[in-house]
This record gives C-alpha cells, structure tokens and sequence, in this order.
C-alpha cells in the first residue's frame, strides 16, 4: 500500500556485510550490539517538518522486537568520518513485534524533528527485523497506516510458546503498563491496552505466563473509600486473551501513586533528609497516620482479586520511589509528577521519627537512661532528649549501631506489615516482597530479616538488585537467595532491564544457577 510517501533507499545491510558503525562499538564487543539496516532519503531530497511517519513493510518470519533511530535536529553529530552517533529512538506506533506469523505485515513510526542531512550514510537505522521490503516517509501522523498495521496484529492463535518448561516457573515480564506517567485514566488505559496488544503476543511466544504492571493506589481509591477495580480488570482481562496471568506490583508508599484525598489531608507527612531538611512526596513509615489509609486499599485489593484465576501472584511496594521494601533512593518521580528532594541519605528528619527512635531505645536499654549514658559516653537526663541524628556525627560507635539498628528495623517492620495486610484478604495467590539495593543500611534493608518476616505471609522475596557486571550481580543476589534457601520460602529476581546482551545473559545465567540450587 502506498502512503503518498518518499520511498527510502537502503544504504547498508549490517546482517549481511557486518557492522557499518565504528564510533561507539568497542572493538570485539560486535556480538553484543544489534544489527541494523540503513536507510536514506533519496539523492537531493529535502524534506520540511517537525513531525514524520515512518512506515515498514516487512515479512514477520523471525521472533524479535523492532526500533527505529534517527538524527534528530539538535543533537550532537559525528565529528569523524565512519563515527555514527548514538541515535535518536522513534516513538513506536503499531506492529512493531514480530512473533514469525509468515505473514506480510507494516510497522509504523514517529520521528520528531528529524535531521536529514546525510549525504553518503543512512538518515535512519532499523533494528529488529532483517527481511523489509519497504520503507515509506509520510509528513506527520499517517493514521492510515497506524490503523493497518493494527488490524495486522497477531491473533492469540497464532502465538504459540517457542518453549515449554519441564520444571515451570513464574516467567512474568513487563508489558508496557502505564506506571507513572499519566493521570488521566481514560488516556492510560487506551496507552497500556495500545502497548499490550503490541507487547503480549511477544511476551507469549518467548515462553512468558505473566505480565507484570503497577498497581496504583490513586488509580483504584482516587476518591476516600470509593474502589474501583474496572481499570486493572480490564489490563487482566486484556493479557488473558493471550493465556497470560497477570502478576502486579502494589503501588501505595511511593508518591506518584498516592490519592489527592490522602496526599492533601491533614495527616499525610512525608519523608525528611537528616542531612538537608529537605522533604520528598514519599509518605514517612514513622508516622502512624499512614497505617490505617494503606491498609484499607491493600483490604480492599484482597477482597476483590482473591481467588481470580487469571492473578498469578502480587509485588509489595511498601515505600521507597521504585516501589521496593526501602528508604528513598533515587528515582525523581514525585506527586503528580513534580520533582521532588530525592537521594540515598538518612530519612529520619520528620518530627514522627524521634518518636519511635526513643521508643526503640527505651525498649533496648530497658528503660533506664543510665545504661543508655553509658553505652553512649553521654550525660542525658531523660530519653526524651534524644532526637535522631546523622550516623557519621556520632563518635561512639555503640551509639552509631543503637541509630542503625533502629532504622533499619522500622523498614523491616513496615514491610512485614504490608505483607500481612495484604494476605489478610488475598489468600489465593503467592505474594512477594519486593526487595531492592545491595544491602547498604541507608536504604533500610535487612535481606536476612525482610526474607525471614515472610514465613509469616507463606510470602517469597523478590531481588530487584541485578546489576550489569557478572560478579557484583552474583554477590547481591545470593545475599537473598541464600537467606530464601535457609528459610525456605520462594525466590525470585528480575533478570530484565535490557542494556547489553553480554548483560543479559548474565544476568539469565546467574538465575539459572542460583535456582539449580533450591532443587
């Protein structure tokens, strides 16, 4: 079908004759980068826009995942002949997962302020697909060809698992759910169904049985008391036409999940930084306000996914800005999508935190501000004079173990508590705390402790800590796998977040090996 569009040229083939860019693929690492194919305008065309469609035509004979770079205007160019800069990834559209249906089918693309300016080399490469018989460049949006390659979709008929498991596991993977970005749920929900339409079919191929998405407290209680569950319904709904489960990461300490209702009541606090002052939009785990308001929609989620076949099991996101069982970390995704304080620190500033500090300290030196002096080398006439203070300010290093100890515990503490509240109503599915970092005692977390409170649940913990290298990926996961294989409950981790494909299979071999060690 013609677009009255350009047609491109095709400049270069790297499947066939080897990669073509040099300047950022270090020499011997080729194995580990994907291939792409070369387009270019024709020889003195010129086109004038800041908006563009760019349309493929391919045979969907392989299983892969399509994308498309280009120049974009403004950006750093090469400064070396043969030196091609990392490019500018295209907003995908439509039909850009290839499941090897046989069939001719079109992909869509959207390219933003392109710069076409190359005379000798390609204006834009395609990954992700080898046999393309066209490459077609309309002005603007060409809903057009959106809408054909839509209705060339794979059927659920047609995406059969590439493999079957003699042992099965949990295979969850991502789908394009709308996470943070938007709050207007409409949009969101035709986003996310746009994005698994695209997504479940390759996601059902490879072999996956589940999709993961964020479960947010704003979307569901976004007036007090008031649950509504159909937009999530309907996300299961959409992944079980592909025979996927669906297996969600609870929302409710972060602060772009938080319902207006709560974050502007009058007992809503956030986390403060001992080391600035300075508040985020996370809600403090110190302040007792908290309990009730979660609790209620963690209930309420229970009461209404318990014993639903298509739910394979749930995350725990308690606190932190990743939805993990810590103290804020990075990640600057505040209320409604404004920045907030956010760094790796000591968050025990606000004025609930001295609170439990002395409670835990009066618990510890049981009572008595005599044995606390001494142990501190200090002269306090009572432990109401105690407030929380940055470790590396305290000279004594029993006094520096006492504030340790106690940070880490209340976040210990807190995630325990989302568990049992979760599992109060949903008894039909495995639940999973959802523990992140590497054990460094800012981020409040006890892998030995988060992974022992779960027995309490019949939980499992869930490593959100992989890293690229080999070697630090294999040192802070067995951390939790080996306190999962004490106990004896379920293990499991998250070998995704694609950067390399040397990474990637590491991170595949790590958790093949660490499960060989549960059987």
């Amino acid at each position: 079908m013609i677009f009255k569009g350009i047609e491109l040229n095709r400049i270069y083939n790297e499947h066939e004759n080897g990669f073509r860019r040099t300047g950022h693929i270090q020499e011997g690492y080729e194995y580990y980068n994907r291939k792409g194919v070369g387009y270019a305008l024709p020889k003195g065309c010129r086109v004038h826009g800041d908006v563009f469609s760019l349309i493929v035509k391919y045979c969907d004979d392989e299983i892969s995942f399509i994308t498309v770079g280009y120049n974009r205007t403004g950006e750093v160019s090469a400064s070396r002949a043969g030196d091609i800069p990392y490019p500018s990834p295209a907003a995908q559209r439509a039909g850009y997962t290839l499941v090897n249906t046989g069939r001719m089918r079109h992909a869509v693309f959207i390219l933003d302020k392109p710069d076409f300016i190359k005379s000798n080399d390609a204006d834009i490469i395609i990954h992700g697909v080898r046999n393309i018989l066209s490459v077609q460049l309309t002005k603007g949006i060409c809903e057009e060809a959106i809408e054909l390659a839509r209705s060339e979709r794979p059927s659920p008929e047609e995406c059969q698992p590439l493999i079957h498991l003699n042992r099965p596991l949990q295979l969850v993977s991502t789908a394009g759910v709308d996470a943070h970005l938007s709050r207007d749920m409409e949009t969101s929900l035709r986003n996310s169904l746009e994005y698994m339409s695209e997504l479940c079919p390759l996601i059902k191929v490879l072999g996956f049985n589940a999709v993961e998405g964020y479960v947010k407290w704003n979307f569901i209680e976004y007036e007090k008391g008031v649950f509504d569950f159909s937009y999530y319904d309907k996300l299961m709904e959409h992944a079980a036409n592909y025979g996927l489960k669906w297996f969600p990461l609870l929302i409710g300490g972060s602060g772009y999940a938080l319902p207006e209702w709560y974050r502007e009541s009058e007992g809503f606090t956030s986390f403060v930084c001992l080391e600035h002052g300075e508040a985020n939009d996370i809600p403090t785990i110190f302040n007792a306000n908290q309990s009730g308001p979660v609790s209620n929609f963690l209930y309420e989620f229970g009461k209404h996914y318990n014993g639903i076949e298509n739910l394979q099991g749930v995350r725990l996101g308690p606190s932190g800005n990743y939805g993990e069982s810590q103290y804020p970390a990075t990640g600057n995704w505040g209320y409604k999508g404004r920045w907030q304080h956010m760094h790796i620190g000591w968050w025990a500033g606000d004025e609930y935190a001295p609170l439990r500090f002395r409670k835990f300290l009066m618990k510890r030196y049981r009572n008595d501000i005599s044995k606390l002096n001494e142990a501190w080398k200090e002269a306090n006439t009572s432990f109401n004079e105690i407030d929380a203070f940055l470790p590396s300010s305290a000279f004594v290093p029993r006094k520096r173990k006492d504030f340790t100890d106690w940070y880490v515990h209340e976040m210990d503490n807190w995630c325990e508590r989302w568990a049992v509240w979760t599992r109060e109503y949903l008894k039909s599915c495995d639940i999973y705390q959802s523990s992140g970092g590497w054990g460094f005692v800012e981020s409040g977390t006890d892998f030995t402790e988060q992974t022992r409170s779960m027995l309490n649940t019949g939980g499992g913990i869930r490593a959100t800590n992989e890293d690229e290298s080999y070697v630090l990926n294999f040192c802070i996961t067995r951390m939790l796998s080996s306190a999962a294989r004490f106990y004896g409950i379920d293990f499991g981790t998250e070998p995704a977040s694609f950067t390399s494909a040397r990474g990637l299979l590491g991170r595949l071999y790590n958790i093949i090996t660490n499960k060989e060690a549960f059987t």
